[in-house]
């Protein structure tokens, strides 16, 4: 028997248009004990998780797959499979997912939080809000510990050095505060041109990027400058409209940046010349890069994200991860998986190497403005337009 269930997966094999089929239209077969024949052995392959199936029934023995379903080898949406540790499950739409997201803790800040960020060891978080307000919470007891008024302005980024010894924040009104990592102290503030989108700090905390919208008195622009002083050290305005999103490589010595140009630019700051220039469908709104910095991830308009191999400059997988916007993005400290959030208030999980999909929950009853995963990879935070911050266990 176990050559004629090595024949039936063989069969389903073949069809590649992943629609499930009938005993009928596997063998051919009209007489009841040839079709019994055959259902007994599809039933044990369905048992061992080796096949999925489009009805069940309940008898005596539990729930069965009927005897008129359909068969398939494919993780068809809505096909039910037996799992030794779920038991008997529907496949929901996204599949059969190898990770999950399970929700700890919730915390309520009232406004739209717009940018969060964990610190180096794993036991704070920052968030910044739509009202120019920073809180600073605990990890461990899940809740905020100091809130304070950072900004005049929206709180587009925030960011602890690497050290985790300082806090930036950057905000709509132009400027750049340095903190104490207690958010105590204001150490430095400087008032930059035109409204702050973005902000990234450099590995070796020695640099800051920054992304500028289009002003009366500027152009658009991405600038450097001094983590100590604040102090700028250049300027670049090779984007012709609003930059949206920026990452720093190498050091300070290379910068990518996005816009509402619908661009992708990677700018090597050491030979002063692009390195690419890719055009997306929209805007781009977020743009990450892996630890080790061989990928970057971009984050667009229409729900689009692109992994890009920074090695050839070319994208290696563009993924429909969000049915609008995706609105902020964040790699997991191992470089493995990547998690995405967006206008339609789903969070995804990610493999950074094969692009598959591994987790989706449905996160915030709005947008998903700022995801960080902590030091471990055990959690990952998610702060949304609904003014809620939630902290998930990842599984």
């Amino acid at each position: 028997m176990a050559d004629l269930r090595d024949h039936i997966v063989q069969l389903l094999g073949q069809y590649s248009d992943n629609t499930g089929k009938s005993i009928g239209e596997l063998f051919q077969k009209g007489r009841s004990e040839v079709e019994n024949l055959y259902y007994e052995e599809l039933l044990q392959l369905w048992r061992e998780g080796k096949i999925y199936v489009s009805d069940v029934e309940r008898e005596t023995r539990g729930y069965v797959p009927t005897k008129s379903s359909k068969w398939s080898i494919h993780q068809l949406p809505d096909y039910f499979t037996l799992n030794k540790s779920k038991g008997i499950f529907q496949i929901p739409p996204e599949g059969i997912l190898d990770r999950e997201l399970e929700l700890e803790a919730t915390i309520s800040v009232s406004n739209a939080i717009l940018s969060l960020a964990t610190s180096p060891d794993g036991k704070l978080f920052i968030i910044g809000d739509k009202d120019g307000r920073l809180f600073l919470g605990d990890m461990s007891a899940g809740k905020i510990k100091k809130e304070i008024t950072g900004h005049k302005g929206k709180i587009w980024n925030v960011a602890f050095s690497n050290r985790g010894d300082f806090i930036i924040s950057v905000s709509e009104d132009g400027t750049i505060n340095k903190w104490s990592s207690d958010l105590k102290n204001k150490i430095e503030t400087v008032k930059a041109s035109g409204k702050i989108t973005s902000l990234e700090i450099s590995t070796n905390d020695k640099s800051i990027v920054t992304g500028h919208k289009i002003s009366e008195t500027s152009k658009a622009s991405v600038q450097i400058w001094q983590t100590s002083d604040l102090d700028t050290d250049s300027s670049f305005y090779h984007h012709e409209k609003n930059v949206y999103c920026v990452a720093i490589l190498l050091g300070g010595k290379e910068i990518i940046s996005g816009d509402s140009n619908s661009t992708l630019i990677h700018y090597s700051l050491e030979e002063d010349r692009v390195l690419m220039t890719d055009k997306q469908a929209g805007t781009v709104f977020c743009v990450e890069v892996s630890p080790n910095e061989d990928f970057a991830v971009s984050g667009g308009q229409y729900g689009v994200m692109n992994i890009y191999d920074l090695g050839t400059q070319k994208v290696v997988r563009s993924i429909d991860a969000h049915t609008s916007r995706v609105s902020s993005l964040s790699i997991s400290k191992s470089g493995d998986m990547i998690a995405s959030g967006g206008k339609d208030s789903r969070i995804a999980l990610w493999d950074l190497n094969s692009g598959k999909q591994i987790a989706n929950v449905l996160g915030h009853s709005g947008w998903v403005r700022g995801l960080a995963f902590t030091s471990n990879d055990l959690h990952l935070l998610s702060g949304g337009s609904d003014g809620e911050l939630k902290i998930w266990r990842i599984t």
